[in-house]
């Protein structure tokens, strides 16, 4: 079964607001919804990477996965090439 929210957006309304109500159903609204209860694209703001680089958090957040990330896989990348010269029996 597709999401609303894509039926909505390809024109399919009849199916999507089946959807929608069969979905409201099992959470226990019993109103009907129509299409003009649908907003589709509505109040949408559109926002690109510059949201992300201006809050210091989620910069800091980024950051941090970021060095953490490249540590894991650098240390991995030294221990797949270097530990043929580590003596001892592999077993």
């Amino acid at each position: 079964m597709e999401s609303p929210r894509f039926l909505f957006s390809a024109g399919k309304w009849e199916k999507g607001l089946v959807a929608i109500n069969g979905i409201a159903k099992k959470n226990g609204i019993t109103e009907e919804f129509t299409e003009n209860d649908i907003k589709i694209g509505e109040g949408k703001v559109k926002q690109g990477y510059s949201v992300i680089l201006r809050d210091l958090d989620t910069l800091r957040k980024i950051l941090v996965i970021t060095t953490t990330w490249f540590i894991a896989n650098y240390g991995y990348y030294i221990m797949a090439f270097y530990v043929k010269y580590i003596h001892g029996s592999i077993y």
